[in-house]
């Protein structure tokens, strides 16, 4: 199951930091793990799921929606992706 601390970390910063797909965002978490990035080759924000779909193929895992909005993941090998709705809110990167 996604962790809700994680992932109100990941929305905040989304929130805090904005968007631009021609410029890299790279925040470590505090754990070490994992990093929230935009970049051209990764998911991003406001992509559909059927372009994620596209561009990667079928996902490892698919996590259900969870709360109001809806919040759902797809776990790629390297990443993981969060949607609201069918919507990217951002991809996050496994670390080293």
């Amino acid at each position: 199951m996604i962790n809700f601390r994680l992932m109100r970390a990941i929305c905040l910063t989304g929130f805090v930091l904005g968007s631009s797909a021609s410029v890299a965002e790279i925040i470590s978490l505090p754990d070490g793990g994992l990093d929230v990035t935009q970049a051209a080759s990764s998911p991003q924000r406001g992509e559909s799921n059927i372009e994620i779909l596209k561009r990667f193929g079928e996902p490892v895992q698919r996590y259900r929606a969870v709360g109001t909005p809806a919040i759902s993941s797809w776990e790629y090998s390297s990443f993981r992706v969060y949607f609201e709705n069918d919507t990217v809110i951002h991809a996050v990167h496994k670390g080293p």
